[in-house]
């Protein structure tokens, strides 16, 4: 969509990540499949502002679920944002409830843009208490357990391919409850079968 606008001369993605340092006041986020950053090229400075309005009120009305941020590449250190409320209260249900009070109001004013909140769910987890007696009988240990868990979860690097300078994992992974065969065959050299 943003290359049908006449004044995109150059659009730019990095997806999964915020792009390397090529701006040093650029915001650095972690890498996650969530994040991406899009440089757009215009002719002129004078046409970022139109461009600017274009991409927020285009992403308002066709993808309202995106949390995006929408700026000129310009001078001086890093900012989240221009003006900040935080918000502390013990309790976390409270303390959402007030977060997500103060950005309704927020985004309801006339003339804020790009109105955010950082506040989470946290992380998910779960406890796993092995009964170390019933593990035992069975020949397993915590560790074989632990490592059980992180392979379905995660994968398991099987092997490593060696294309050039950097080994490029070769993960392998399971969705279903079933014992899996793989056999992997990169050239002639290198062939593993689980």
């Amino acid at each position: 969509m943003i290359r049908t606008q006449p004044d995109a001369l150059e659009v730019h993605r990095f997806v999964g990540f915020t792009g390397p340092s090529f701006y040093y006041n650029l915001k650095r986020a972690p890498q996650a499949p969530n994040r991406a950053r899009l440089v757009i090229r215009t002719p002129t400075l004078a046409d970022t502002t139109e461009m600017i309005r274009w991409v927020r009120a285009h992403v308002n009305d066709e993808m309202p679920e995106l949390d995006v941020t929408v700026g000129i590449l310009g001078q001086g250190p890093p900012r989240a944002a221009p003006v900040a409320v935080r918000v502390y209260h013990a309790n976390d249900e409270t303390r959402a409830e007030a977060v997500e009070q103060i950005f309704g109001i927020l985004r309801a004013t006339e003339g804020t843009v790009d109105v955010r909140h950082d506040l989470d769910i946290g992380v998910p987890s779960i406890a796993i208490n092995v009964d170390d007696a019933t593990a035992a009988r069975y020949g397993l240990t915590r560790a074989d357990v632990a490592q059980s868990l992180y392979g379905q979860s995660f994968g398991v690097v099987a092997e490593r391919y060696r294309q050039e300078e950097d080994p490029i994992p070769l993960v392998l992974r399971s969705r279903g409850y079933g014992v899996v065969a793989v056999t992997i065959v990169v050239g002639e050299h290198l062939q593993r079968s689980w």
